[in-house]
């Protein structure tokens, strides 16, 4: 049988004896390099933080926590502050609120301030406050009555509450505030209530009295439906700070609006241009209203509007179904705007 010749390997030029030695070279230097940062390796912030307490247990809030976000007036008997608060501007709110920051820029917001507490028997039992600083009262106003709940009861320690389903909103000056429960359990429901109560006592309630609201007539009105719309109110860029509400008049449900301008010519002005504003998208000047020339009733599709001014007053109806229901609106509050102007 032949014998089979093993081949020799041939020994490794130089080009392939340095490419080794400089693979050679960079495998010490890198671990060198892990050598000296292994040296210097501090295990601390991978190890659990140990506090020696439950961090979802909640605690009585510090001195600083309450003084920084208000929370001291909220915390009745039983309450704790679970964990501390925290603080959003214009530039951050719409990372708390995603959706609605647009409603609360626009009326004049200037800080939002979050925290929680719960019962300290029951830890399940928990709500959220949201306190918005807002520019002045009729911001605040303005972003409790844009957004209202159905099913709404009203709070009989102040003028603008209420409660509704697992929350409780009111104002305070230029706050608006939203508790938003966990449940709607009564006896938390009930916390809430308290918890409100107790920081309008030390607040302090406004009662000021040159409320716009008293501007509309009371015959006809559903209670609890003016609300203070802070931009663009109809579409119209000009129509910024209106009052509205809301009419049944038989079986009728129509809109009545006022503004008050710096001067009855400002208010005319504005009139007109409303009235324009109005034909722009179609609208037909129907006639003026006989008790009054410079009252115009519109036809707007299958709907009626009004506009007119008193004094520095502008005001009218919106969407109503029926010229007789507008009409009668109409009148009610010319007399309402009449009688202001000699108040």
């Amino acid at each position: 049988m032949a014998e089979v010749k093993k081949r020799r390997r041939a020994p490794p030029n130089r080009k392939e004896s340095a490419v080794s030695y400089l693979v050679l070279v960079a495998l010490m230097v890198i671990a060198g390099g892990i050598w000296i940062q292994q040296a210097d390796f501090d295990p601390n912030p991978w190890r659990p933080v140990t506090t020696g307490k439950d961090p979802t247990v909640a605690r009585p809030a510090t001195p600083d926590e309450r003084n920084g976000s208000s929370l001291e007036p909220f915390l009745t008997a039983g309450l704790d502050a679970l964990g501390g608060s925290e603080t959003f501007d214009t530039q951050t709110l719409s990372d708390k609120i995603d959706g609605k920051a647009d409603l609360y820029l626009k009326a004049g917001f200037k800080a939002l301030t979050t925290a929680r507490l719960r019962f300290r028997s029951e830890p399940a039992h928990w709500f959220e406050i949201f306190l918005f600083d807002m520019e002045d009262s009729d911001a605040a106003f303005s972003v409790y009555s844009q957004q209202k709940r159905t099913g709404a009861v009203a709070l009989d320690f102040v003028r603008d509450g209420y409660r509704a389903g697992n929350a409780v909103f009111f104002i305070s000056a230029n706050r608006y505030v939203e508790m938003i429960g966990a449940a709607a359990a009564e006896p938390l429901l009930q916390a809430m209530v308290q918890s409100a109560e107790q920081f309008l006592k030390q607040q302090g309630v406004s009662t000021e009295t040159g409320d716009p609201r008293r501007l509309f007539p009371e015959s006809d009105l559903i209670a609890g439906s003016p609300a203070l719309l802070a931009a663009d109110a109809f579409g119209f860029d000009r129509f910024n700070h209106v009052y509205v509400a809301q009419y049944r008049i038989g079986a009728d449900e129509l809109t009545g609006f006022v503004k008050e301008c710096g001067s009855p010519e400002e208010a005319a002005e504005l009139a007109r241009a409303y009235g324009a504003f109005l034909e722009n998208f179609g609208a037909k000047l129907v006639t003026a209203l006989p008790a009054d020339a410079t009252v115009h009733r519109y036809r707007l599709f299958e709907s009626h509007e009004t506009v007119f001014s008193v004094g520095r007053y502008l005001a009218g109806v919106h969407e109503g179904p029926a010229q007789t229901s507008t009409e009668t609106l109409t009148a009610s509050l010319r007399n309402r705007l009449e009688e202001a102007t000699h108040e």
